[in-house]
């Protein structure tokens, strides 16, 4: 359920931090079999670290000097475009060499690709466009506070609040955000507050629809009231259909705010790592 990027780095946590050697050399041999048909160099060095795979040199070898050859082809492009001087076609080229930098794992010059769009935006939407491949390579690189910066500028978008698609990537984003800073009330209001009928996809570069239920909830178990709990989640009835995606879960929010605490204690003890 995630996109090519975001699985491949869930596996990598799984091959270094999983209880179960078995798994975690699963987890390491799928990485490493994505990552060939990617050109991210920065997640490969990552995997070889966390999980000691003999690294393949011929595959790094002919990945830098494709690189090498798409890179000057877009920054040739880039050139023409500042020359003719049209406005629209110099932001997508800086947006394509945004995307061919996060491609290959270098986050910190895509971010700057993206930045340099907004000289060039004509839209408010392609300020929200600028934003959101902003947040992406940002929330890749974990750098929560510069994620919130970006979210700052895109929610005063009149495009951002209207578009329920943006509206999920933002939310997702802003949740990840105040989830590693742990608030976790602002974490909580924030994944229980995604746009579900949207689906999956706009979300799968950052997490999945049961990540989002499970941070949800959890977060909301932490740090709400129960008069919390009952408006944010168990009245929630869509967050509530989520909670489907993990029943122990949903089985421990409705026994805790009913104050059967053995049978939560319970329920914890049988729960598995996420």
């Amino acid at each position: 359920h995630y996109a090519q990027h975001a699985k491949i780095k869930r596996l990598i946590c799984l091959s270094k931090h999983h209880t179960d050697n078995n798994s975690k050399l699963r987890a390491a041999h799928l990485a490493h079999s994505l990552l060939l048909s990617t050109s991210n160099t920065h997640l490969y060095d990552k995997l070889i670290d966390a999980a000691k795979i003999k690294r393949d040199e011929t595959w790094l070898e002919q990945t830098a000097k494709n690189a090498a050859r798409q890179l000057e082809a877009l920054e040739q492009s880039l050139n023409t475009h500042k020359t003719s001087l049209v406005k629209e076609n110099i932001r997508l080229a800086h947006n394509d060499l945004g995307h061919f930098y996060r491609e290959r794992g270098d986050y910190v010059s895509a971010v700057k690709c993206y930045a340099r769009t907004r000289d060039y935006c004509a839209t408010s939407k392609h300020s929200v466009d600028m934003c959101l491949n902003a947040i992406q390579a940002l929330v890749d690189m974990d750098n929560y506070t510069q994620v919130l910066s970006y979210l700052g500028k895109a929610e005063m978008l009149p495009d951002a609040v209207d578009d329920p698609l943006v509206v999920a990537q933002l939310r997702a984003a802003s949740g990840l955000a105040h989830l590693d800073a742990r608030k976790y009330r602002l974490a909580a209001l924030k994944f229980v507050d995604i746009p579900l009928d949207v689906g999956n996809e706009p979300i799968a570069a950052m997490l999945s629809q049961e990540d989002v239920a499970a941070y949800g909830a959890l977060c909301a178990l932490a740090s709400m009231t129960r008069a919390e709990l009952q408006q944010h989640v168990i009245g929630n009835a869509s967050f509530c259909a989520l909670l489907e995606l993990h029943p122990q879960i949903r089985e421990l929010i409705t026994n805790f705010h009913a104050s059967r605490y053995s049978v939560c204690l319970s329920i914890m003890s049988k729960l598995k790592p996420l």
